[in-house]
């Protein structure tokens, strides 16, 4: 068990998760990496260029746990839960969490991240107004929650990644 796994089941058997912005926490699990086909050549979104021909073409096998995940001792994974981060973050959307800077408040300002607050994990951006800490939500229909010291507070780490189902 990593240092994260140990530190989060912690917390969970600490403060039951009673979370309206986070369904589900997963751990990283060693060993589980499958190569897939990866086409070096940009799929195009728009309209298809007449000069594209394919004799630049090249295929590689990449592990997508490999590109998403830099530091395996200490990122885990958040299913999330809600419409408080849209349009950038959406309900069931998996995310991709690094526990490695939860300490350095002053990197992590403006980022995405998973916090622990007052017995329940959230994900929010983490904001700094007036030398005041505040959690804010993308959508603008979510007030904006301030922290304030009598707060059990706690960064679980910076969110890296959203991996979405394309609806």
């Amino acid at each position: 068990m990593t240092v994260v796994e140990r530190k989060i089941k912690k917390k969970l058997l600490r403060f039951p998760i009673k979370s309206e912005s986070v369904k589900e926490i997963f751990y990283f699990q060693h060993g589980s990496t499958v190569k897939r086909p990866y086409f070096l050549t940009a799929a195009r979104a728009g309209l298809p260029s007449i000069h594209d021909d394919n004799s630049h073409f090249v295929e590689k096998q990449i592990c997508i746990q490999e590109y998403l995940v830099k530091d395996t001792e200490n990122t885990f994974y958040v299913r999330t839960a809600g419409d408080s981060m849209e349009p950038l973050i959406y309900d069931d959307d998996l995310l991709v969490v690094d526990a490695t800077r939860k300490k350095d408040k002053g990197y992590l300002l403006n980022k995405v991240v998973v916090v622990f607050i007052n017995g329940e994990h959230l994900v929010k951006r983490y904001v700094v107004e007036n030398n005041k800490p505040i959690l804010r939500s993308e959508n603008p229909n979510y007030p904006d929650i301030k922290i304030k010291y009598s707060d059990f507070f706690e960064i679980q780490g910076q969110v890296l990644h959203a991996i979405k189902e394309v609806r």
